[in-house]
């Protein structure tokens, strides 16, 4: 092993047990890792040159589920799929120089009543997502779409 990273324990509604990992996405040049851990609302930013904790970034979703988090190739961009209660999920988008939101790019436009996965293709402008639809067209989907 080559390190061990605490993370801060998450707020949680009451009656519920200590939030937990639940996915990691990985910065293209190794450095960082973003951890987002259950209940949502909160992602840790992990910096692997020095092993520590240095960020949080609050998604202010209240407890609304994430399903994904993806960095694009050129390192930029930190995005988050999430659970929303629009029509379809909402893939939100935050700088990963700021940690702040960029809202102008968020993205909502999915065929999609349930969001699983997020990736974003090797041209930075492509989002594949997986989710479910349960009442129009149900069934299990890989959704592909250019932003």
């Amino acid at each position: 092993m080559r390190a061990s990273v605490p993370l801060p324990e998450q707020p949680h509604p009451d009656g519920w047990r200590v939030g937990s990992p639940y996915s990691l996405a990985v910065s293209p040049d190794g450095a960082t890792v973003y951890a987002q851990t259950k209940p949502e609302g909160r992602i840790q930013v992990i910096d692997l040159t020095t092993d520590t904790l240095a960020a949080t970034i609050d998604l202010h979703t209240g407890f609304r589920q994430i399903a994904g988090l993806a960095v694009n190739p050129r390192g930029g961009r930190l995005y988050v799929l999430i659970q929303t209660n629009l029509p379809s999920p909402t893939v939100a988008a935050y700088s990963t120089a700021t940690n702040r939101p960029v809202p102008k790019e968020d993205f909502a436009e999915f065929d999609l009543e349930h969001g699983a996965t997020l990736t974003v293709g090797p041209d930075g402008h492509t989002f594949y997502v997986t989710g479910t639809n349960y009442d129009d067209n149900p069934g299990t989907f890989l959704q592909i779409v250019s932003f």
